[in-house]
C-alpha cells in the first residue's frame, strides 16, 4: 500500500481545509456547505482541495485529488505536511498503469468519469498531529504519522471520481474544479463527496 505521504500529496493516507469561495482567493479554497464527505451517512465539511502530479520528469501519467478538512504543504523533498487541526480526507487515486508523459500539462487530467486505483483511501478521526512546521501562521506535521481510522479498497472495494469543470494554472499551479466521488470500501463501508471550488497542486508520488 502506499504511504499516507503518497496520499497527501501527492495527495493519505493522508487525512479542516476551511477557507474562501472559490471566487475568491484561488488559494483560500471553498466555504460551499456542500463541500464534503460523507461517511456512511455521516457528513464532514472540507472545504479544500489538491491535485497532487509526480515529482519529476518524466512524468507518470497519473494523478490524485485530495479532499480535506485542513491544508496541506510540500517540505523542501517535496513530501506532505498535514496542517494539525485535519480530521479527515478523502485521496483519490488515478493512474493509467506505467504510461508516461514529458510535462504535467500531459497529463490525463479532464472532465470525465475515472475509475479510481486501489489506493484510494478515506481517512477519519484524525488524532493528534505533533507540530514539525508553522507556515503563514498555521501549524503542519507529517502526514506519515497519523492516528486515524482507514477506510480501503485493496481487495474488493470500488471507487469512482467524475470532474465536470476544472481549470489547471501550471504557472501559479492552482486552479478551479468541481468533482463528485463514491467509493465502497472493502467492508462494504459507503462513502461518498464533493466539491467546487479551488484547488492547490503539489508533488509526490502518484
Amino acid at each position: 500500500m502506499k504511504t499516507i505521504n503518497k496520499y497527501f500529496l501527492i495527495a493519505i493516507a493522508v487525512a479542516s481545509l476551511m477557507s474562501c469561495g472559490g471566487d475568491d482567493d484561488v488559494m483560500s479554497g471553498s466555504t460551499t456547505s456542500t463541500n464534503g464527505i460523507t461517511i456512511e451517512g455521516n457528513f464532514t465539511p472540507a472545504l479544500k482541495a489538491f491535485v497532487v502530479f509526480e515529482r519529476n520528469a518524466p512524468f507518470e501519467d497519473a494523478f490524485s485529488v485530495i479532499l480535506s478538512d485542513g491544508d496541506l504543504i510540500n517540505d523542501i523533498n517535496n513530501e506532505f505536511l498535514i496542517e494539525t487541526t485535519t480530521s479527515v480526507a478523502a485521496v483519490l487515486f488515478y493512474d493509467t498503469n506505467g504510461a508516461s508523459v514529458a510535462t504535467e500539462s500531459q497529463v490525463n487530467l479532464g472532465i470525465g468519469n475515472y475509475t479510481l486505483d486501489v489506493d484510494t483511501t478515506v481517512i477519519d478521526g484524525i488524532q493528534t498531529i505533533p507540530v514539525t512546521a508553522t507556515q503563514s501562521g498555521m501549524n503542519y506535521g507529517d502526514a506519515d504519522s497519523l492516528n486515524s481510522t482507514e477506510y480501503v479498497m485493496q481487495n474488493t472495494g470500488t471507487a469512482s471520481l467524475n470532474i465536470t469543470a476544472i481549470t489547471k494554472d501550471f504557472i501559479t499551479r492552482t486552479g478551479t474544479i468541481t468533482f463528485t466521488f463514491n467509493m465502497i470500501d472493502d467492508f462494504g463501508h459507503v462513502i461518498s463527496g464533493s466539491y467546487t471550488g479551488s484547488y492547490k497542486m503539489l508533488k509526490g508520488d502518484v
